[in-house]
């Protein structure tokens, strides 16, 4: 989730708001991150905390067959993990290729609207709306779970504290703005202690989300997830996008476009001008009936 919410923050190199870090650099190999330890832990005691769970996650390996590519692809979650004294800063690294497939949302991966989670006052608010944003059937997550996916664990010891100071607000913000979200139940243990929450995934505002996203020139022709995948799967800046517009519009017509774009990326990645070669190859792809 990290990966994600950093990665998608990146437009034309900058950040558009600073909830974890941001990703610094990147080639055809990796995407290197840059992470504000202080936004991760209270205190330095903790740092060793991150270490560790960084080494654990640099032990545990991605497997992908890409059958349309003809690879394999393995890969630890993260690697080159940079950690200078005094710096305060995280600097880790991951597979291009990785980042690529956790935001090609053909795969099934969660969706949600950046500009949306990026609106909410609290990160606790913009997580658990992540969380639940793409979710189409209830489902059910730990108390435990939940307090180290908001990272509280060891401010709210109480259930009720923790519901009422992190999840409440959660599901009041988020229906004040008219967008997907949720509602839950509670469910106890054999000695009447909540153990889990229930989620209930809550459809609401669709109309006035593509309302709202029509407010700038870029978005008025081409969804967000098409705007984040180009700029993070491909180089694209912001004004490149803007320049094509009208095509990223009639793509995004095609009940089919996010696999349309998938293939095409994937031809790309063997190319000398890929961003050529992709523009190209849209405009022959919609000249097609």
């Amino acid at each position: 989730m990290l990966i994600v919410e950093q990665a998608q923050t990146v437009i034309e190199g900058e950040k558009l708001k600073d909830i974890i870090g941001k990703a610094f650099s990147s080639d055809r190999l990796n995407i290197n991150f840059s992470v504000q330890m202080n936004r991760l832990v209270a205190n330095r005691h903790h740092y060793d905390v991150i270490l560790d769970a960084c080494e654990r996650l640099s032990k545990r390996f991605v497997k992908i067959r890409d059958e349309q590519g003809g690879r394999r692809l393995m890969s630890p979650f993260l690697y080159n993990i940079i950690l200078e004294e005094g710096s305060g800063v995280l600097r880790f690294s991951v597979a291009h290729w990785l980042v690529d497939y956790i935001l090609d949302f053909t795969h099934g991966i969660c969706r949600y609207d950046l500009e949306v989670a990026l609106s909410f006052r609290s990160a606790f608010v913009a997580r658990l709306y992540m969380l639940c944003a793409g979710q189409t059937r209830k489902f059910a997550v730990s108390i435990e779970f939940l307090k180290q996916f908001l990272g509280v664990q060891e401010k709210y010891k109480q259930t009720a504290m923790f519901l009422r100071r992190c999840i409440d607000p959660a599901v009041s913000e988020i229906e004040k703005k008219n967008v997907s979200g949720f509602r839950y139940e509670t469910v106890a243990g054999q000695r009447g202690k909540i153990e889990k929450l229930v989620i209930i995934p809550v459809k609401r505002g669709q109309e006035a989300e593509r309302r709202r996203l029509g407010q700038g020139s870029l978005s008025v022709f081409a969804p967000s997830l098409l705007v984040q995948y180009l700029t993070m799967s491909c180089g694209f800046s912001n004004r490149e996008l803007s320049a094509n517009k009208e095509v990223l519009g009639e793509l995004a017509k095609r009940e089919n476009w996010q696999e349309i774009i998938t293939r095409i990326v994937k031809f790309a990645r063997a190319k000398d001008t890929p961003k050529r070669y992709i523009i190209g190859s849209l405009k022959k792809e919609l000249k097609k009936k």
